[in-house]
């Protein structure tokens, strides 16, 4: 993507959309996506995750695999989002060789059988790992692919794509085509002469910062790195809600007054996740995680498309109950280094909380 002319963007975009097809237990268009881009000076922070169903029930427990586990996928409108304002090609050329490769087919990698086998679902469609070095092809993953590249996020939140997950979860037409990925102000903290950059709430971003600033406090030994890590965390599983304000966490007034206590943390299993980095000739820097969650997501397959939804609804675990309309806690974070203002280079990682 580079090489004909687009950007860091372009060439995101164009991974991600790939990756949909060549990992699919870990990513694809029925998950989520966040992503920090530097460019013109500055980091702006792209929120493509969306909420639980309007019509769930407050408080209910959450379920962790099948339809009432799934939240609206975002991915797709953050693609769109991506394209319109930053990228140079537009959306439709970044997925022609995911489109390809799907029709096409590819070789399957030895750790893609590997996190196959490992998942504890395999939805109708995506049947036991096929062995290593196998060439399968997803078709109907394909052209949804080109529907999206023919009409925008509009042919994926609307029209068959849409009725078909609706069909398969408890989301309504109505739950997708109202959603909207967003442009969001990251958040930051300064650390060994660095500037990190997270992303806020839905996202655990305040965590990576909260523990980088408490580590600053300290001898930076590996038993403080661990304590500070801890107690981000046991901040973040408190604090970290949809919409909420968590800059109060990294107040050095309130890092000063954290105590040392037990913490009980939640476990997560292995879970499904793909992170990707891009940086052009011009200084553009893109740092992007997209995720089905758990591998294979909720085990739910939209019926003709080829879309595998998410679990992202199990993460109001996390939270004490499932809130109608609203997004449950997330772990993917993307994050970015700057130095003096100027780019430092994009960073991630996959693996839930230890993200």
């Amino acid at each position: 993507m580079l090489r004909s002319g687009g950007n860091a963007v372009d060439a995101a975009l164009a991974a991600a959309a790939v990756l949909c097809v060549s990992e699919p237990m870990a990513t694809g268009p029925g998950g989520d996506l966040f992503a920090l881009v530097f460019a013109g000076g500055r980091v702006e922070g792209i929120d493509a995750a969306g909420p639980a169903p309007r019509g769930a029930v407050d408080g209910e427990a959450p379920d962790r695999y099948g339809p009432r586990s799934v939240t609206v996928p975002g991915a797709v409108a953050g693609w769109a989002l991506l394209a319109q304002r930053y990228g140079r090609l537009g959306l439709e050329a970044c997925l022609q060789d995911a489109i390809a490769l799907a029709h096409e087919g590819f070789a399957v990698a030895p750790r893609c059988v590997a996190s196959w086998e490992g998942a504890p679902t395999h939805p109708d469609g995506y049947g036991p790992p096929p062995p290593v070095g196998s060439r399968i092809r997803l078709p109907e993953l394909g052209r949804t692919l080109a529907t999206i590249a023919r009409e925008g996020a509009s042919g994926f939140y609307g029209g068959s794509v849409a009725a078909a997950i609706c069909a398969a979860s408890w989301l309504t037409e109505d739950d997708l085509s109202d959603f909207r990925a967003q442009v969001t102000a990251p958040l930051a903290v300064d650390y060994g002469g660095h500037t990190v950059v997270e992303l806020p709430p839905p996202t655990q971003g305040i965590g990576a910062l909260e523990g980088l600033a408490l580590l600053e406090r300290t001898e930076g030994e590996l038993v403080d790195e661990i304590e500070c890590c801890r107690l981000a965390l046991e901040d973040a599983f408190r604090e970290v809600r949809d919409g909420a304000d968590v800059r109060g966490l990294i107040d050095p007034g309130a890092l000063d007054r954290r105590v040392l206590e037990p913490s009980q943390l939640v476990i997560e299993p292995a879970g499904g996740t793909i992170y990707l980095c891009a940086v052009d000739e011009d200084g553009m820097a893109v740092s992007l995680v997209q995720s089905l969650f758990e591998r294979f997501g909720s085990g739910v397959v939209a019926p003709g498309t080829g879309v595998i939804l998410q679990n992202r609804g199990f993460g109001f675990a996390v939270t004490g109950g499932v809130v109608p309309g609203r997004r449950p806690y997330h772990t993917i974070i993307p994050g970015m280094l700057l130095r003096d203002g100027e780019l430092g280079g994009p960073f991630g990682v996959m693996g839930g909380f230890i993200q």
